[in-house]
């Protein structure tokens, strides 16, 4: 029976209806194997391994000890549950058959519930304590400090003056922590067809609750053991390297492979970028000999070092990878610097391109301030009054464009107070208006405050300014 992913209980016959050997046996070893992720495997049966009434020797108990408590000691049990005396019990940690404090499992019970009670033996070397009185146990399960924590209750109905021993265990399951970190072990850096595109792959050298992780390579001269990434030479042929990690902590040991799917050089960094002049289009291609990981980020600056085009994307299976943007400002300059950057490259690729700007897509033709829609130009901005901002454009292309225009107040620190913006569609060669309200100000002094304007040729991605214009609050027609 498993509860949840922490704590799975395993019910034995140990040997009233079935025999507690030769298959039982087999099923228990599987059964063990199967659930080594839980926090806390606990199995009960009738008949204990170390009984506290009955002879160490009777045949069902040397049974349990022989074929079942090395499988428990194996596969990280820490904690076991019996009955057939029918007294309370609780036992010292053994392992090997002998006290061990660090790794041993207790064992309790015996069956004291509703039957005739027995008087128990206290002077076995495991028996920590017993009683003869009904009991149960209570058990609590917390998380401390990343460690799963049993807290141990024994309980008694009918004397509830008897106060017994509570004790805490600690998850000591290696094999289960090993287990855990097999199945969340993964690579970054590597696309769904496993190929690697960085100089280098993370290989992680610790697990869950301090697991061992160590690595070994099909092909060290391509991946090496600590990551490193040797490209095969240009005209060689790809490699697939196969990756195996080992996960050890104590005596509990799994591996897991890898399949990593390295590509053959074919010449220098992939990069290749065309400008249109006329259009001021630009795209940009990449491929797999740009080193780095999936996820591509561009950028795009002036020479004065404002950006006029970020974005971000995939690659795709072959590891190419595309951006198309427009150069749509006036007035900044010719030579605009590209940056193209990937995790696992220490710099940035950079290159520079020029191109002479014309007249934007869309062009300001008046902006009106006033106290009302399509009220009277204002010359100063009211506290306790909305500010209506009329704009006027032109599209000076064929096409319908979608301007977005923003209108920003600032305070005397450049801190935004507010902001407001209007999503027009301007007919190609046509004009269009956009109408912004800025409403009342509160606790600003608006002597220190000033407005800019922004107009975008396109909401999709960040584009650069259109036209800039900045108004003292004070004095809107300076």
């Amino acid at each position: 029976m498993q509860y949840g992913p922490d704590l799975t209980l395993i019910g034995l016959n140990s040997g009233h209806s079935a025999d507690s050997q030769g298959n039982h046996t087999a099923w228990l070893e599987q059964t063990l194997q199967q659930y080594q992720s839980s926090e806390w495997i606990i199995p009960f049966h009738h008949v204990g391994p170390y009984p506290c009434y009955r002879s160490f020797n009777e045949s069902y108990e040397t049974r349990v000890r022989t074929n079942w408590v090395p499988l428990y000691e194996q596969y990280g049990v820490n904690l076991v549950i019996s009955g057939h005396d029918h007294v309370y019990k609780r036992t010292y940690p053994i392992r090997n058959n002998q006290i061990d404090y660090e790794n041993g499992i207790v064992y309790i019970g015996d069956g004291g519930s509703v039957v005739a009670l027995r008087e128990p033996d206290l002077s076995r070397w495991y028996v920590f304590e017993a009683a003869k009185e009904y009991n149960f146990f209570k058990l609590t399960m917390t998380q401390e400090s990343g460690y799963s924590m049993l807290y141990v209750e024994p309980m008694f109905p009918l004397n509830e003056s008897l106060v017994a021993t509570p004790f805490y265990l600690i998850s000591k399951n290696d094999m289960g922590d090993v287990i855990r970190t097999e199945k969340e072990l993964t690579l970054s850096g590597l696309n769904d067809e496993g190929v690697v595109f960085a100089n280098f792959i993370n290989l992680p050298t610790k697990g869950l609750r301090n697991t061992n992780i160590t690595w070994q390579s099909s092909h060290p001269d391509i991946i090496a053991v600590d990551g490193t990434v040797n490209r095969p030479k240009s005209g060689g042929e790809n490699v697939i390297v196969t990756l195996t990690a080992t996960i050890t902590k104590g005596e509990a040991s799994v591996t897991k492979e890898f399949k990593v799917k390295v590509l053959a050089s074919t010449g220098p960094e992939g990069i290749g970028m065309w400008v249109n002049k006329d259009t001021k289009e630009v795209l940009i291609k990449g491929d797999y000999e740009f080193l780095g990981s999936n996820e591509i980020a561009l950028l795009v600056m002036d020479k004065e070092g404002n950006i006029k085009y970020v974005h971000q994307k995939s690659r795709d299976a072959f590891g190419q990878f595309q951006f198309n943007f427009k150069i749509r400002e006036d007035n900044m300059g010719e030579e605009y610097v590209v940056q193209i950057g990937a995790r696992g490259r220490e710099i940035p690729y950079e290159t520079k391109f020029y191109l002479t700007t014309a007249a934007t897509d869309i062009m300001v033709d008046s902006v009106v301030f006033s106290d009302a829609l399509n009220g009277q130009p204002i010359e100063r901005l009211m506290p306790d009054r909305n500010t209506y901002i009329h704009v006027s454009m032109v599209n000076n292309t064929e096409e319908n464009i979608d301007a977005l225009i923003i209108a920003v107040l600032y305070d005397s620190n450049n801190r935004v107070i507010k902001m407001v913006m209007d999503k027009e569609n301007v007919a190609g060669n046509g004009s269009g208006n956009a109408y912004l309200v800025i409403p009342p100000v509160d606790g600003s002094n608006l002597e220190e405050c000033f407005i800019k304007l922004f107009v975008w040729d396109g909401v999709d991605s960040m584009k650069a300014l259109a036209e800039r214009k900045m108004y003292n609050a004070t004095n809107l027609t300076e």
